[in-house]
């Protein structure tokens, strides 16, 4: 469907740069995507996206399932009609990303990770 619907647009990001916010479900590829073009974030308050969205601050979570959609609907409105707050959200996760969330920050976390289970392997080899 995206793609039949932005064949016009060079590319997805200049797609993207043209609204407002990115509503998602949790996946930390789109919310770097998005905060990456100082794009505001609303997603599930569920799984991985709690601990990379600061509801309020970088962006706007809301209930998984049925109970979502009046959220969900509330927060669209409220940041159609805060430029501010939409702008400073955007701001906020693109500084989070930067520091916390880059390729070379994920690769040091998994390498620590990946250590760790090789340590543990290597004291009980036959577990």
């Amino acid at each position: 469907f995206l793609q039949s619907y932005t064949s016009w647009v060079p590319s997805i990001h200049c797609f993207l740069a043209c609204i407002f916010c990115r509503v998602l479900d949790a996946s930390i590829i789109q919310f770097i995507d998005s905060v990456l073009m100082a794009l505001q974030y609303q997603g599930t308050a569920a799984g991985g996206t709690t601990e990379i969205v600061l509801d309020g601050s970088t962006g706007l979570l809301h209930p998984a399932g049925k109970e979502g959609v009046t959220p969900l609907a509330k927060n669209m409105v409220r940041l159609a009609s805060h430029v501010e707050q939409r702008v400073s959200m955007g701001n906020k996760g693109y500084a989070r990303v930067k520091e916390r969330f880059m390729e070379h920050h994920m690769a040091e976390r998994i390498a620590v990770v990946l250590k760790e289970v090789l340590h543990k392997s290597r004291q009980h080899p036959h577990s």
